[in-house]
């Protein structure tokens, strides 16, 4: 397979990733509404973060992303947060409630965000989605088969809102603390598609990134190796899907190695998770060295 060199990754229109969030968050959900209060406080794949953190921080990035939207296009928009010192304090303090009050902030920012968004459920039906969070099956007197309620509000919403999105647009630019480098709001879908469908996985329960969508995977690969490109030399090689080649710091870099595995394996790396799992380097050298991930 021929490598390609990395450009800007192509981006589906935002009626995709708007619905698309919609079932995301329905599967967030679903995992949500059948945790036992213990596993709120157990560790996530985040260093230092318990899953309940994770959750805190979706709760209130939702809330951030719909202040954004409330404001946007007036003279002084709000930024997503007030400070990074504010944004993980709140973070700190929500994951420190109990596992019901998380799961319904989850739940009703979800829904506050996706009315900004061409439609979504009301707060009240999220609430009534995941009226068990935080009681698992065996907690909540209920035989198990292995499956548990399947939560399909955002994805009912969405299609009854179809035309609302398919027609969602929004200009204008919004910072993420006050003096942070302006972002076009029209990235705000494609913000928060990421963040449910990673930290999803990172929750640790199940869900992973070999079950993200195709539509999700191709995506992201796509827009994590343009990220990297530029930090190490490499050719990543997905086995059932395109092969990137990207370019180092230095001008002059070598190719470097070429990393073979799964797409979703290979994304899953390159956003910074793992230590590299599911990936064969060519000639059994380590994998390049990387940093945070961060988008360009």
């Amino acid at each position: 397979m021929v490598a390609m060199t990395v450009l800007s990754p192509k981006i589906p229109p935002a009626a995709t990733a708007i619905t698309a969030l919609a079932a995301a968050t329905d599967r967030l959900l679903s995992t949500i509404d059948a945790m036992p209060a213990a596993a709120f406080t157990e560790p996530s794949v985040l260093p230092r973060w318990s899953r309940a953190h994770v959750l805190a921080h979706l709760a209130l990035n939702a809330k951030g992303l719909a202040g954004v939207l409330t404001t946007i296009g007036q003279p002084d928009p709000l930024p997503m947060y007030a400070s990074n010192d504010r944004r993980d304090g709140d973070i700190d303090r929500l994951a420190a409630q109990p596992a019901a009050r998380i799961a319904d902030r989850v739940a009703v920012g979800a829904a506050v965000l996706s009315a900004h968004l061409g439609g979504g459920p009301s707060p009240e039906d999220a609430l009534d989605a995941v009226g068990h969070a935080g009681l698992g099956s065996a907690e909540r007197g209920m035989e198990t088969d292995g499956t548990d309620l399947v939560i399909d509000v955002f994805t009912r919403a969405a299609a009854d809102a179809s035309n609302a999105i398919a027609n969602w647009s929004v200009d204008g630019a919004f910072q993420r603390i006050p003096g942070a480098p302006a972002m076009d709001a029209a990235q705000i879908p494609f913000m928060r598609w990421r963040e449910v469908e990673i930290h999803h996985a990172d929750l640790d329960l199940g869900y992973g990134p070999t079950d993200w969508p195709a539509e999700f995977a191709d995506y992201l690969f796509a827009v994590a190796a343009y990220d990297r490109d530029g930090e190490a030399a490499m050719t990543v090689c997905a086995t059932d899907g395109p092969s990137y080649e990207l370019g180092g710091a230095g001008a002059s870099d070598a190719p470097g190695p070429t990393i073979s595995g799964s797409a979703a394996d290979l994304t899953w790396w390159l956003v910074g998770r793992g230590k590299g799992e599911g990936l064969i380097v060519d000639g059994g050298e380590p994998l390049p060295p990387l940093g945070p991930w961060r988008r360009r």
